[in-house]
């Protein structure tokens, strides 16, 4: 089973920015819908160390971190908005 894709919207920016990314990989910032990106979590766990986007308590299993609730990822500064399937 694959990873789910999303955009990614950017909040700190009053329009919202959509992320990108340019010919050498580099994540960037556009209002154009059709230059939007397509990121897995991972992927974007893994830009700039985890800078843009970060696993919520790492030191928790996935099992104990449903139980208690908590949020497999977190950050307030972006948006994820799945990509529907064309399936």
């Amino acid at each position: 089973m694959s990873e789910q894709k999303y955009y990614v919207k950017d909040l700190l920016t009053g329009d919202g920015a959509w992320l990108g990314k340019d010919i050498f990989g580099v994540v960037n910032g556009g209002f154009i819908e059709e230059f939007r990106a397509i990121f897995t979590k991972s992927e974007l766990a893994g830009i700039m160390d985890g800078a843009l986007y970060k696993k919520a308590a790492p030191d928790v299993y996935d099992s104990q971190r449903e139980e208690m609730g908590l949020p497999e990822w977190i950050n307030p500064l972006i948006e994820l908005v799945l990509v529907k399937s064309e399936e």
